[in-house]
């Protein structure tokens, strides 16, 4: 009788991780979320936030959106349902979990890597204060137009944190040959010529961009 109950409920134990690894999530227009049909709401991440890996033996589910269907699953390291990936890195998390905004992730570590598929880290900023100062001149520094030219060096910069050690937060490093003016006029017609400098931080989903001065040079010559 007591193997027939183990039976039984490791055949319960197997139909649930079934029912969970074939969830559906679809797109609702109204609010921008994702839900799947218990009623769990996600809602998807900026292109900036990218997982450090998943596990990719079994799909953890689909997302629906449109007339596409992508295969779904769950980050590695992570809480259990509460954060999933595409193949390709695009994030969707649990509605109620918490989003970290950059000053949030606490950056610890800065993977400076070629623009690629395949995540390689051909230099690291490793000293902390130097990763704070990186952080805390793209947030507190002025936002300027993103320079209509081709960069000399187009980066991606991954960092990592221990309190979020499934996600990188990843913005664009851009170098310049030659320094970026721009030109402009004041209140009286006067041209006025600002000069930006050649080292830029860039986020692509909200456009900010942010002249660094050469702190990150040094590790890309």
């Amino acid at each position: 009788m007591k193997t027939r109950y183990i039976a039984l409920a490791l055949a319960c134990m197997m139909l649930l991780c079934l029912c969970a690894c074939g969830a559906k999530i679809e797109y609702n227009q109204e609010d921008g979320s994702y839900k799947d049909k218990r009623g769990n709401e996600y809602l998807r991440a900026p292109s900036c936030y990218e997982p450090v890996s998943y596990l990719s033996e079994e799909p953890w589910g689909t997302m629906v959106a449109g007339i596409g269907e992508f295969d779904l699953f769950a980050v590695a390291n992570a809480e259990e349902g509460d954060w999933l990936t595409t193949a390709d890195g695009d994030v969707l998390y649990k509605k109620g979990v918490t989003l970290p905004t950059l000053q949030e992730f606490s950056a610890d570590e800065i993977l400076i890597c070629r623009e690629g598929e395949i995540i390689h880290a051909f230099a690291r900023v490793e000293t902390q204060a130097e990763i704070n100062e990186i952080v805390s001149t793209y947030l507190e520094s002025e936002s300027v137009p993103y320079p209509g030219r081709m960069a000399e060096q187009s980066l991606r910069l991954r960092m990592t944190s221990e309190e979020y050690p499934f996600l990188y937060y990843r913005l664009t490093y851009l170098e310049y040959s030659s320094d970026v003016i721009v030109y402009s006029t004041d209140e009286n017609g006067q041209e006025i010529e600002t000069n930006y400098g050649k080292y830029f931080i860039y986020n692509r989903d909200d456009g900010r961009c942010v002249p660094v001065g050469d702190v990150l040079h040094k590790y890309v010559e």
